[in-house]
């Protein structure tokens, strides 16, 4: 393929799924060049991830994924853009069925993903799968050097201002899975965390995270103890990744923070 200019990609899952899509973005870069210009479709939370990310140049947020396109100002918003600058490649990660009249009417020179080929799902790592569905447009050795990248903001500015130690380990216990009433195996129990917590060394720093609007979750671990920082609900995306690449460990059971 040539000449291959403007690519939108559609992703709008949990945080941790657009995380594992951003391989696509390295291998893009590497098949058609560093000038490639990627849009992103995604949902307006998620998308924080992107805020120090130079690799994507426009981001569409979709907040309301199952609103029919007649009712949903955001889809319309995808479609028309791709009407006046038609995209040369559009790439859909999304399967739900919510997605398939938007796919269609984007306008695109080709498509690929779930809806625009028989994507034979063969491997068992999320990212891995995630590469399936784009590797028509791919070669292989550009695939295989292509893993999920993510940019934070800058360290010096979020140490200074939580008054972070130099060294410290991340426990992030919360995950999307903790309110579903089907087996779980990400949800372990509280009493669980709570007596890790107690047995890791007291002067060993523990950071917790945790999204904002999380908080009730960890309510039953508390009272901490000395050796933690609560960053729970105080923190952007941006920063998050910033605190977890500095960290000497991390304990999570979320695919968004790992």
């Amino acid at each position: 393929m040539k000449n291959i200019k403007k690519i939108l990609i559609i992703r709008c899952g949990a945080l941790g799924d657009l995380v594992y899509s951003t391989s696509v973005l390295d291998a893009l870069r590497f098949e058609f060049g560093e000038d490639v210009i990627i849009d992103y479709v995604s949902t307006p939370a998620a998308s924080k991830l992107f805020e120090y990310d130079k690799r994507v140049n426009k981001i569409f947020h979709l907040k309301h994924k199952k609103i029919p396109i007649i009712f949903s100002s955001q889809k319309k918003a995808v479609i028309n853009y791709s009407k006046r600058e038609p995209y040369d490649i559009l790439i859909n990660f999304e399967m739900g069925k919510q997605f398939k009249s938007l796919v269609e009417k984007i306008v695109a020179n080709k498509k690929v993903g779930w809806f625009c080929e028989d994507i034979k799902i063969t491997k068992t790592h999320m990212v891995e799968i995630c590469k399936e569905f784009y590797s028509s447009i791919i070669s292989k050795e550009n695939l295989d050097k292509s893993f999920p990248k993510v940019f934070g903001s800058p360290y010096n500015e979020i140490k200074n201002k939580f008054s972070l130690p130099n060294d410290y380990i991340i426990v992030s216990p919360s995950n999307s899975h903790n309110k579903k009433k089907r087996l779980n195996y990400r949800a372990w129990p509280h009493e669980n965390w709570k007596e890790f917590l107690n047995l890791v060394p007291k002067d060993t720093n523990i950071v917790l995270i945790g999204a904002k609007g999380e908080e009730d979750f960890f309510e039953p671990l508390k009272p901490y103890n000395r050796n933690i920082i609560d960053l729970v609900g105080k923190i952007t995306i941006s920063q998050m990744v910033s605190v977890v690449e500095k960290s000497k460990a991390l304990i999570v059971t979320d695919t968004g923070t790992a």
